[in-house]
């Protein structure tokens, strides 16, 4: 019994020491200012100019009208088009000149130049092989640039080009 009594006495003890260093210990109150600074990200918008040039091209989709048949290419995919587009290239260099390789990865000098103010159009020359094209309907945004040629009458194709 006198066993118990002391554990239970020192038990109280501890119980009265631990509560009164817990009341008699004063809590430091610290204040801390944070200062916020603000960074100004500024946003490099690329012009459709930097954007042609950067890279290069290529094809990576075709949706065509001729003499009212329909086919398609999509790169990696279906193809009804009779033309391979896998080699196909454009390089465009900023003084408006570039590289056009066809499908049989042949390649040609072209020269370039946006043909209406709002860039929505573009004349792409290649004299080698006799090709000057009206690219119309022109958005060029991020990766893809796309395109509509109209080759003769009944004779439409829209293009999707890809940065490689």
């Amino acid at each position: 019994m006198k066993k118990i009594f002391l554990g239970s006495t020192a038990l109280v003890a501890l119980t009265i020491f631990v509560l009164s260093t817990q009341i008699s210990c004063k809590k430091e109150t610290t204040t801390t200012t944070v200062t916020k600074t603000d960074t100004v990200y500024q946003c490099n918008t690329l012009t459709k100019e930097q954007i042609l040039v950067s890279k290069t091209w290529k094809v990576d989709m075709v949706f065509s009208a001729i003499n009212g048949s329909f086919s398609k290419y999509i790169n990696g995919g279906i193809n009804t088009t009779g033309v391979t587009y896998n080699n196909t290239r454009f390089l465009f260099n900023a003084n408006g000149t570039g590289t056009y390789t066809n499908e049989f990865g042949n390649n040609y000098a072209l020269t370039w130049s946006f043909t209406s103010s709002d860039k929505r159009n573009m004349n792409v020359n290649v004299p080698a092989i006799s090709n000057n094209s009206n690219w119309e309907m022109v958005e060029i945004a991020n990766d893809y640039l796309h395109f509509s040629v109209n080759f003769a009458t009944n004779n439409m194709s829209t293009f999707r080009l890809k940065q490689i």
